[in-house]
């Protein structure tokens, strides 16, 4: 997608595989990131092409040796990007759904971005217990005002602790 160049993340990355995400490099986006190097992105585009396989983090890839891991707080948005613009801002809903180690428990939670192009700065999401000890976690787009291709999700200071094997 034009404006929106997305570079793969490297397995692993920080002991995870990013599942489905690129890196965008700043300054491409009207959205403000919080890092201030690169954030991970994903356009629904990506997922159509990918055969509709969801963005997801995991610990479950060739040669790891992480168990599980704790996703404590993301900072979230979307943006719509087309041939004509470079990330404008929208309002969405993403929801994360866990797979909890060692029980298999199936987990989610729902954060909303009020984002708009007066007010780019990512939101934090904040997750609880639930997540204290997950395997994968998938994310979608449950709400925007455009759910089409267009779409692009994007996280940012993803706050994550590994816990690997002995």
């Amino acid at each position: 997608m034009a404006g929106t160049p997305l570079s793969p993340i490297k397995v692993p990355y920080n002991d995870l595989q990013w599942g489905v995400f690129g890196a965008r490099a700043n300054g491409v986006s009207i959205l403000r990131s919080r890092s201030g190097e690169n954030t991970a992105a994903n356009s629904m585009l990506n997922d159509a092409v990918k055969g509709g396989v969801r963005p997801f983090i995991t610990t479950d890839y060739q040669g790891s040796s992480a168990r599980y891991f704790q996703l404590s707080q993301a900072y979230i948005g979307c943006a719509v990007t087309t041939e004509a613009s470079i990330g404008v801002p929208q309002a969405c809903t993403l929801k994360f759904t866990g797979t909890q180690y060692p029980s298999g428990k199936v987990v989610t939670k729902t954060c909303g971005y009020a984002g708009s192009a007066l007010s780019p700065a990512l939101a934090p999401c904040q997750f609880g217990s639930d997540f204290a000890s997950v395997r994968r976690v998938d994310i979608e787009v449950v709400n925007s005002a455009t759910t089409t291709t267009t779409t692009v999700l994007y996280l940012d200071d993803v706050n994550v602790k590994v816990f690997k094997t002995a």
